[in-house]
């Protein structure tokens, strides 16, 4: 899904999504989602295919890790302690 996301907005722009944690500038600093597991991962995997690790210094292979520094999680779902996983 993100990868698809940001390969559309560069379609549609014409220019590149730039996500600062990865490409050291632009305005994308932050990602909010729901703060479920598979969605997180998903991102991580589409972070994983657009990081240049001599551009940003991220040398990490691991999806988990590298949403960690772009993932924020929606307040209301923390508050509320929405539970994903639950019967």
């Amino acid at each position: 899904m993100f990868s698809s996301y940001f390969k559309a907005v560069e379609h549609v722009t014409g220019k590149r999504l730039d996500i600062k944690c990865l490409h050291g500038q632009g305005n994308l600093a932050v990602i909010l989602t729901d703060g479920h597991p598979g969605q997180a991962l998903g991102l991580g995997d589409a972070l994983l295919e657009l990081n240049d690790p001599t551009v940003s210094g991220i040398y990490t292979k691991d999806a988990e890790e590298i949403v960690q520094y772009i993932l924020r999680t929606c307040d209301i779902h923390c508050d509320r302690y929405v539970l994903f996983d639950s019967p």
